[in-house]
């Protein structure tokens, strides 16, 4: 029997072209089973329980796969950072029961997002914060937006669907919350089950349009302010 091994993965998504194997060029997916393959001198699979997308960022990404192996789990993690590039960074390896999925598991994903809202944006944000200055954003006007959204609707008008989406576009918000941090920094913390195609930035965008004072319509964040904060598990 093949050995289920589970992986914790932090990466700065810049330089990818998002989790997902693509032909336009390299992918967390790409450089993660090229060094496992390395390693493990056999081909390797991975799972996720996020596709981030092009430029999103991860702190708690899940992963899975199978060897026929039984590799010494240290060993391999500590060869793994070694190898790996340094804007992916391997946090935990463990083997996990057969039946273990990512994304079947899961009950549950929590993202981050950060804006700058500063006439000028502090230069070591600008990979991790989306620069908006245009107006001047109240804490309290988005929360009250960002609270609208909390439970259970039909999420279609805030998702960039395609042929390929998911024919039923109900979703789950559990949590909406907004942090007002330093340099008039904030950050929108959402959590639910699972997300429709660019569902987290539209709502972000929506609230930054609604809490403007201009008329309301689909405004889709930039991806590199996004941040896959972690799945949760039972």
């Amino acid at each position: 029997m093949k050995n289920n091994l589970k992986l914790i993965l932090s990466y700065d998504g810049t330089n990818y072209f998002g989790w997902q194997k693509v032909k336009e060029g390299p992918s967390i997916e790409e450089i993660l089973e090229k060094n496992l393959k390395q390693v493990l001198s056999e081909d390797i699979t991975l799972q996720a329980a996020s596709r981030t997308d092009r430029g999103v960022h991860a702190e708690g990404q899940v992963a899975n796969f199978f060897t026929a192996k039984k590799p010494d789990l240290r060993r391999l993690h500590w060869s793994l950072n070694c190898m790996l590039p340094k804007d992916i960074r391997l946090l935990s390896i463990e083997s996990v029961d057969s039946n273990f999925h990512p994304t079947l598991d899961a009950v549950g994903k929590e993202y981050h997002y950060l804006l700058s809202n500063s006439p000028s944006q502090l230069p070591f944000h600008r990979k991790t914060h989306w620069h908006y200055p245009y107006h001047e954003l109240n804490l309290e006007k988005m929360k009250k937006h960002a609270q609208e959204f909390v439970g259970v609707h039909d999420f279609a008008p805030y998702a960039n669907l395609s042929p390929s989406s998911p024919s039923n576009t109900i979703r789950e918000i559990r949590r909406f919350d907004i942090v007002q941090l330093p340099e008039n920094n904030f950050r929108f913390e959402i959590e639910g089950k699972s997300f429709l195609y660019n569902m987290v930035r539209n709502l972000v965008g929506s609230v930054v349009i609604l809490s403007s004072g201009k008329p309301p319509r689909k405004l889709t964040a930039p991806s590199h302010g996004l941040l896959l904060k972690k799945v949760i598990f039972i």
